[in-house]
This record gives C-alpha cells, structure tokens and sequence, in this order.
C-alpha cells in the first residue's frame, strides 16, 4: 500500500545527509497537516466526551426518520431507545421497531413513556384520553414482548418535579454513567412539549455538561448532533439542531439495557488530542536524529 510505503520510508534507520534531512521534514509536515484534516473530518468530541456504552460520534447511536408521520417522534425516540437497550421483541434495530409504532398507534402527539410501556407490557395508559396518541385495535395489539420484566428507567418532567432544571445535568451524567439511553423533551413550559430527541452522550464532567449529544427524527438525515446546552430565561435550551433551536427542555426519560445485553462496540474516533500528540512525539524523534545523527 502507499500509505505503508510511505510510513516505512519515513522511518526508515535515521541518517544525516542534507538531502536526506530535508526530505524528512517536508514528509513530516505532509503526515501532520493530513492528521489535521482528520481531526476535522472524524467527528468533534473532545477529550472529555462521554457516550453510552457502544457509541461513538461515528456509529453505536440510531436515528430514526418519522417521516411522513408528522407528530410520532415520541414513537421514534422510544425506537431508538429500545433498540439500544437490546428490548428489540425480535425486530431488527429501530426502524423495525418504529414500523411496529406507526401501525398500531395513531398520528398524534404522545410520551415515549407509553410507548416503551405498551412495547413491554401491552398496555397504554391514556387510551381513551383525548389529544393523546391512540392504538388503533385494542382487541389485539401487538406490544406486550416482555411482561414480566423490570423496566429499568427514570422519568422526570417540570409539571411533577419543581427542582427539574437544576436536575438536568445530574439526569444526563448519571443516565450515560449507568448505561440509560435517554429521551428530551423540548418545547414551552407553559403550553407543553412539542418535539421529543434522543441523546447518546455529553462533553463536560459529573457537575457540568456543555454539550448533548442527540439524534433528532425530524430533520430527514442521519445525524448525531452535538448541541450546546445552556440556561436561558430558567431553562436549558439545547442549540446547534435547527429543529429544537428556541425551545426550552421541560422533561427527560431514559430506558436501561435488558438484563444481560451488551451493546456492540464500534471502532473507536480518534481523539484530536491524540492526533495532535502523536505529530509532536514524530516531531521530537526526528529532531533526535537530527541533534545525534552522525556525520
């Protein structure tokens, strides 16, 4: 290959001629300005970027489309969820998962929390309240995949939780800490929510998050996006999606794995800081050859 060539020439045993020398630095500077375009081209997680188990800026996360469902993104949010989680009822990933959602339930506005509870246990809750999302048959719908199984989730909102806010980042570290894929709702505190996402991990530490990571199932592509999370009129609003840009986060969910299940690990993005230091070490290697080179 004439990557490896390239690799080998470059370290090949040290010598000391002019020519030599300078064909070494112009190799070196091409090698760093290409690991600099890395850096630009796999993904911006920072060195203190944390993601569920599985997951990295390239692969592990799912981002399903709702599309042409104009008001189920409750019902994709709670398909990602579950697929992460392994709860897939013998479906394949979350597109299978939210096929099942848009079959059995009616186009309107609903809670991912009904929708895993009625994955798992076959039942809904707001059947029969007005301006929830309905299932279509209630003779026999499908649903119902695990009955007997502990639901491992936390669920808080601000109408039931007054200290939500202040709660927020706490929610975030301690859901990807344990391994709980979660849900946000954004929308107006006053009026109720409007679009629910998904979130897949965080940059910051355990007492500050600067930025989300989420996948969105309106903006027809697949995309994990890192959205800045800051305080705004006594709420956190999450920027960089243009879908949920304004709106003001109200409630948050998250779902744990299904007992025994490990996520599949996807090949790791290298770090911009790992990029970084290892020009610096080939740097200093060739700067040692240079002061002790013979000749």
């Amino acid at each position: 290959m004439v990557v490896a060539h390239y690799w080998v020439r470059l370290f090949s045993p040290l010598r000391s001629s002019k020519v030599w020398k300078e064909n070494t630095v112009k190799r070196l500077m091409i090698l760093i300005y290409a690991m600099l375009l890395v850096c630009g081209i796999t993904g911006t997680a920072s060195a203190n970027s944390f993601f569920l188990s599985g997951v990295t800026p390239a692969g592990g996360w799912s981002d399903v489309e709702q599309s042409p469902f104009g008001q189920l993104c409750w019902a994709a949010a709670a398909s990602n969820m579950l697929a992460y989680g392994g709860w897939n009822g013998g479906f394949s990933g979350a597109g299978a998962i939210f096929n099942e959602f848009s079959a059995s339930w009616t186009n309107v506005a609903g809670n991912p929390y009904y929708a895993i509870e009625w994955w798992l246990y076959g039942t809904n809750d707001k059947q029969g309240t007005p301006g929830w999302s309905q299932l279509k048959s209630t003779s026999n719908p499908p649903g119902d995949y695990y009955p007997g199984a502990v639901w491992p989730y936390g669920w808080s909102a601000t109408d039931v939780n007054p200290s939500f806010t202040s709660d927020v980042v706490g929610y975030i570290t301690g859901d990807v800490t344990a391994n709980r894929v979660f849900t946000m709702l954004l929308g107006d505190p006053t009026n109720g929510g409007i679009h629910w996402v998904t979130g897949w991990g965080y940059d910051g530490t355990q007492s500050s998050v600067s930025d989300v990571y989420i996948t969105d199932s309106f903006d027809n592509t697949t995309k994990l996006y890192d959205a800045s999370l800051t305080l705004s009129g006594g709420y956190y609003q999450l920027s960089g999606d243009p879908e949920i840009s304004g709106l003001d986060l109200i409630s948050m969910g998250s779902l744990g794995l299904t007992p025994g299940y490990v996520p599949p690990n996807q090949n790791p993005v290298p770090e911009p800081s790992t990029l970084v230091l290892l020009g610096i070490g080939l740097a200093c290697r060739i700067g040692y050859g240079w002061r002790h080179g013979k000749g």
